[in-house]
């Protein structure tokens, strides 16, 4: 018995497999996947950075709401450019093909100078008639909330960890159903350029903070950063060294509501 039929399969994902584009020009540079974008991923190493911070945490760029199909991605040979070259899905609207992939040629082109990132995107249609197309561009910035009207400001913190007293004040706080955020800002002339660089005094600090909103607010996950205004730069402390210097804690009280300036 023999059956002819029709199958029609959508295109609207794209097949390649991930990997990253990384970017580098002097003290800046950057990770993205090979559409180009930056996905915010818990523990992401993906990002515009400089100094070591992370300055761009989320950039998507999507057709109609979509991800473009990907047709090829090269890093230039000097790594600091990036040539992507993308086309639009299938666009359907109430279960209609309303345009069929392969309509629209997006070249996208990156690449750092100067501590910046620039990109430039050019769109070409190969539609037999006028066509409206959404593209959008989102992005998000890491610590970006911590300056927004629900954040707090020299909030004071007191805790008991371990049996151990912890007293201060942040500077910034942002509370969560999912996270605590808290940074410290230091006024050191000459900032440190990594988190190498960081004095001990400084992470002990922080790491005392984390712990005393990990007991605060139970259950939640505690980032910790500290920002030098001078620069500005912030560095963001991985929760593996807020560990290490947490396990360090052993005065019967921790004070740090009057540190010398760093």
């Amino acid at each position: 018995m023999k059956r002819d039929a029709t199958v029609f399969v959508p295109g609207v994902v794209s097949l390649a497999a991930s990997s990253r584009r990384t970017l580098k020009h002097g003290d800046t540079f950057a990770m993205f996947d090979e559409f180009g974008d930056v996905l915010e991923v818990e523990r992401s190493p993906y990002g515009l950075f400089h100094y070591d911070t992370r300055f761009l945490s989320q950039l998507l760029f999507t057709i109609e709401g979509h991800r473009p199909l990907m047709l090829s991605s090269t890093v230039q040979t000097d790594n600091v450019t990036l040539d992507v070259d993308l086309t639009n899905p299938d666009i359907f609207v109430d279960g209609q093909l309303v345009l069929g992939k392969e309509t629209f040629h997006v070249a996208r082109a990156k690449f750092l100078w100067e501590a910046s990132c620039y990109e430039l995107f050019t769109i070409t249609s190969y539609s037999a008639s006028p066509a409206r197309l959404r593209f959008a561009l989102d992005f998000d910035a890491d610590f970006a909330d911590l300056f927004a009207t629900d954040a707090l400001a020299e909030v004071p913190l007191a805790a008991t960890v371990g049996g151990q007293v912890v007293a201060g004040f942040a500077d910034r706080l942002l509370v969560t159903p999912d996270e605590i955020t808290v940074v410290d800002f230091k006024t050191a002339r000459r900032p440190p350029a990594s988190l190498a660089e960081v004095p001990l005094s400084t992470l002990r600090q922080m790491a005392a903070y984390a712990a005393a909103l990990g007991e605060i607010y139970p259950g939640r996950r505690v980032r910790a950063g500290v920002l030098y205004t001078h620069a500005p730069r912030l560095i963001e402390i991985p929760a593996t060294t807020l560990a290490e210097h947490k396990a360090a804690l052993s005065t019967a009280q921790e004070s740090f509501a009057a540190l010398p300036v760093e």
